[in-house]
This record gives structure tokens, C-alpha cells and sequence, in this order.
């Protein structure tokens, strides 16, 4: 009496096995959520708004840094330099000495000319010659004077010309600058407007529910006295509710994901076995029942 108690209690679990399974994966399957593609809009989203404002910083550093330059430029074109102003000084002054020079000599000349006696033809040439030697130091001082001043006239245009370099590259380095925060804006206001636009992600799945138990018929074996040995328990199964595939899945891998199908394959396999082997205990108890008494 107790191994029939036992075999028969084995046989109802054998039952009852699968089709809590089969109730039960759905409910595991549904326990995963979709959210990850909301986390990555979130992340890139965060990442856009980090860019732009990194960008935002390099465009002000470049502008700060181009009006800067351009006061510097500005006041290096319009201003010479000190020692091209000294310059410029020294021969002027020597351009006015060799003029008052050149004026001496045309002075002496029409004195030599105006000369009436001996004496006076003598003094006026001798003032003429001399006249003429100062004409002469007056313009070399002019040269090396014009000299100096083209040097250093030289010596400003090099430092005029690298401060319009240098201004050029910071005024290329402000628009690359202002390139990039453009499109670093562009994205990010791109993002935002797909964000506000794109739909709200939410479960459709209805919740999960009890896991539903099917009805076991009644496996107590019927025996009379008179039985032959033929006899066998008689057991129903009713299939456990299986679920529908889940709506607006986004891949053939989410859809098994959502039956739940792959995970208690096995389980159910075994469940099988499972009553398989309960149903051949209960006919090999009967069998040895029904030996002694016949």
C-alpha cells in the first residue's frame, strides 16, 4: 500500500511538473526589460551636450584669443617700430644737413662769380671749396643715414609681416573654433529634437500571472478482485496555457527572449520523461499485484 502511495504520488508530480513550467516561462521571459536602448539615448544624448559645451569653451578661448590679437597686429601696423622712428630721425636731420650743404656751395659760387678783384676771387673760391667739402661729408652722412633707416624699415616690415602671421593663424584657429561648435550645436539639437520625437519605450506585456496549475485526473488505481491483469491507471493531462509572442519586438532574438521558449525546453523535456516514468511505475505495481491473485 505505501509504494502504490508513493508511485502514485510520484506520478502527480510527473504531471504537474510541466505545466508549471510552461505557466512559469513566460513570466521569466518577461522579466527583461527593453530599457537598454533608452539608457544608450540617454548616454549619447549626455555625451553631445558634454561636446558642445567643450566646444562652446575652445570658441571663446579662440575669439578671446583673435580680439587679442587683432589690438596687437593693429598697433604694430600703425606704429613703427623705436628704432626705425630713430632711424627715420637720424636721416632726415641728414637729408636737411646736405641740403644747407648743396645751398652752401651755390652760394660760394655766385660769390666767385660776383668777384670783382684779386682778393675777392680768392676768398670766394677758397669759401667755395670749402663749401664743396662740407657738400661732400654732408652727403655721405645722408647715405649711411638713408642706410640705417632702410635697415631698420626692413627690420619693422619682418615684424609687421610676423604679427599679420601670427594674427592669421589665430583668426584660422577662431573659424576652425567656430566650425566645430557649429556642428557640435547641430548635433546636439538634432538629438534633442529626435529625443523629444521619438515615442516613449514601454512594456506592452500584460504582467505575469500565477503560474497556472492543470487539472490531474484522478490516478488512484481501480483493481477488483476478479480484475485481469491488464488493467492500467488512466490519467488526462490538459495541456499547460501557453502565451502568445509578445507585440512590437524588435528582433527574432527579443522574440524568444519574450515566449520564454528556450529556457524550459529542457525542463519540459524532462517534465515528459517524468510522466513517462511515473505511468510505467503504476503498471509495473499493478502487474505485481494482479500476479499472486490470479
Amino acid at each position: 500500500m505505501n509504494v502504490r502511495r508513493t508511485l502514485a504520488t510520484a506520478a502527480m508530480a510527473a504531471v504537474m511538473t510541466p505545466a508549471i513550467l510552461f505557466s512559469a516561462g513566460p513570466a521569466l521571459a518577461d522579466s527583461t526589460s527593453p530599457g537598454r536602448s533608452q539608457l544608450d539615448g540617454a548616454a549619447d544624448l549626455a555625451r553631445l551636450e558634454q561636446a558642445a559645451a567643450s566646444a562652446q569653451k575652445e570658441y571663446d578661448r579662440a575669439l578671446a584669443a583673435k580680439e587679442a590679437g587683432n589690438r596687437e597686429v593693429g598697433e604694430i601696423l600703425n606704429s613703427p617700430q623705436a628704432n626705425e622712428a630713430e632711424a627715420w630721425n637720424a636721416a632726415k636731420a641728414a637729408g636737411a644737413a646736405r641740403t644747407a650743404a648743396d645751398k652752401a656751395v651755390e652760394d660760394a659760387s655766385a660769390a666767385l662769380a660776383a668777384a670783382t678783384t684779386e682778393e675777392e676771387r680768392a676768398a670766394a673760391s677758397e669759401a667755395l671749396k670749402t663749401a664743396r667739402d662740407a657738400a661732400v661729408t654732408a652727403g655721405d652722412a645722408k647715405n649711411v643715414a638713408d642706410a640705417a633707416y632702410h635697415a631698420a624699415r626692413t627690420a619693422g616690415d619682418d615684424v609687421r609681416v610676423a604679427a599679420t602671421q601670427r594674427f592669421s593663424v589665430i583668426v584660422k584657429a577662431a573659424d576652425a573654433a567656430l566650425v566645430a561648435k557649429t556642428a557640435a550645436d547641430k548635433a546636439l539639437a538634432e538629438a534633442r529634437a529626435a529625443a523629444a520625437t521619438a515615442p516613449t519605450a514601454t512594456p506592452t506585456t500584460t504582467p505575469p500571472s500565477a503560474p497556472a496549475v492543470a487539472p490531474v485526473a484522478d490516478i488512484t488505481p481501480v483493481s477488483t478482485p476478479s480484475a485481469p491483469a491488464t488493467a492500467t491507471p488512466t490519467a488526462t493531462v490538459s495541456p499547460a496555457p501557453t502565451t502568445g509572442t509578445r507585440a512590437g519586438t524588435g528582433n527574432s532574438s527579443a522574440a524568444l527572449a519574450d515566449t520564454g521558449a528556450a529556457a524550459v525546453t529542457p525542463l519540459a523535456l524532462a517534465g515528459g520523461v517524468s510522466v513517462a516514468l511515473g505511468a510505467g511505475a503504476v503498471y509495473v505495481s499493478r502487474r505485481r499485484k494482479a500476479g499472486p491473485a490470479a
